[in-house]
């Protein structure tokens, strides 16, 4: 039995110590072996495993909360993914790339995997304000053609009323080509 525990002294000591799929890992072990020894000792009940048994539960519970952030962000990213070009998508991935460098040891999240999503992040950025530049072009192209055709408007009007008749656009005429003799 004492080799048994042994194998857990880390983990009962200071469980918070292990990254989050070594501490679950560990407790489904630690689980099973009080499930099997459930005669020789009462883990759930004796005074002398209510220090451990804290530390586990005070663990576990660190350890899914910080489960529960990162399939919230995880899901705010994919939804920020699908309706890309919008501004939002820039917070969700800066709360991504900030929770990934904040937790980089819990998930054994690399270097690489780390620039990998600042390079997206700066993507995102980037495409969102050329966005931004073609919408307000696209705005003032609108309201130029706007105005050209109210002047055009106003000029055929001013014409028809001087003249009294209607003018002839001769740069909107179709012009035959000779072909020849």
């Amino acid at each position: 039995m004492s080799k048994d525990l042994e194998y857990f002294k880390d983990f009962l000591a200071n469980p918070e110590s292990f990254k989050s799929n070594d501490f679950y890992q560990k407790l489904k072990e630690w689980i099973e072996y009080i499930t099997e020894h459930e005669d020789e000792f009462n883990y759930l009940e004796d005074e002398e495993w209510r220090e451990p048994r804290e530390r586990i539960i005070a663990a576990y519970n660190v350890k899914e909360e910080l489960q529960k952030e990162f399939k919230k962000l995880e899901s705010a990213l994919n939804t920020a993914l699908a309706h890309h070009n919008d501004r939002s998508s820039i917070i969700v991935y800066e709360e991504w790339l900030a929770f990934l460098k904040k937790n980089q040891a819990e998930y054994n999240i690399s270097d690489e995997g780390i620039i990998s999503v600042e390079e997206k992040l700066n993507k995102v950025i980037t495409s969102i304000i050329n966005c931004e530049i073609a919408d307000e072009r696209l705005k003032e192209s609108k309201i130029k053609e706007q105005k050209s055709l109210e002047k055009l408007s106003n000029t055929l009007f001013e014409s028809y009323e001087r003249t009294g008749k209607r003018p002839i656009m001769s740069a909107l005429q179709f012009k035959k080509r000779n072909k020849g003799n």
